[in-house]
């Protein structure tokens, strides 16, 4: 115990002595740490969370994975420069993470200079948007054309049924003739059985060709019908798309030093 006292005591005279060389030592520190606060660059992190649009069937128009692809491999750095008048020595490079099961993306910029960053990050959305709306208009360019040929289709099948309409009416008249002309025949006792056979062949075919028209115009509604409600549906798609898409939902652009 005693032994520890007079560690202790010398430690405190060693220290005592040297308190010079610590208080100079530990302010030199402090001066140093408070230099390189003001010398060194402050860098700061701007980011924001992007929601890309959904079609009718909500599927995103542009993949989240594709816009990651498409922003690392610097597929928007030219435009971003040219823009944004930006020199060479200023980087582009950006952190973009896609969160599982979302169709988020998430977009950081690390600068020096927060305001350069807040413009970098606006125009690198805005560019985005560019290109999603690019896809929405293929998108509803594609879905016109395919509601132009379906119609055209249904304009072609209820053509062919009116067409049919009107076989079917001459087919019935055409039977009227023949049965009263057998009936005649049938009447009068000295008919040729023979003339007597052939009307009632002809009846007989009459009969199987209308029940052939018959049959094929029941498919060709069928038709009419299936064309129709694609028509409907695809118009349907059409009009969701032009009129309650919105191309991309973002967050607020953040700022935050580090």
């Amino acid at each position: 115990m005693q032994n520890d006292e007079i560690e202790l005591i010398d430690l405190i005279r060693v220290l005592f002595k040297r308190k010079k060389m610590i208080i100079v030592t530990t302010l030199l520190i402090t001066a140093l740490a408070v230099t390189l606060c003001f010398v060194l660059p402050q860098k700061y992190s701007v980011s924001f969370l992007l929601e890309l649009g959904q079609d009718e069937q909500g599927k995103s128009i542009v993949s989240p994975a594709a816009v990651k692809v498409a922003i690392d491999n610097d597929a928007y750095v030219d435009a971003l420069r040219s823009n944004l008048s930006l020199n060479a020595q200023t980087g582009l490079k950006f952190k973009i993470q896609t969160p599982k099961k979302t169709e988020l993306l998430y977009v950081e910029y690390k600068t020096a200079q927060p305001e350069i960053g807040l413009k970098v990050l606006q125009q690198l959305r805005e560019l985005i948007e560019v290109d999603v709306n690019k896809k929405l208009a293929q998108k509803k360019t594609r879905l016109k054309n395919e509601i132009s040929l379906a119609s055209i289709q249904e304009r072609s099948w209820r053509k062919k049924v009116k067409l049919l309409d009107g076989q079917i009416e001459q087919q019935h008249k055409s039977i009227k003739n023949l049965t009263e002309t057998r009936q005649d025949l049938v009447k009068n006792s000295s008919s040729d059985s023979v003339a007597l056979l052939l009307y009632s062949n002809e009846i007989k075919n009459s009969f199987e060709y209308l029940n052939q028209i018959n049959e094929e115009l029941t498919e060709d509604q069928t038709e009419i019908l299936s064309a129709h409600i694609k028509v409907q549906m695809l118009q349907a798609s059409y009009d969701l798309i032009s009129t309650n898409l919105p191309p991309i939902a973002t967050s607020a652009l953040d700022v935050c030093q580090y």
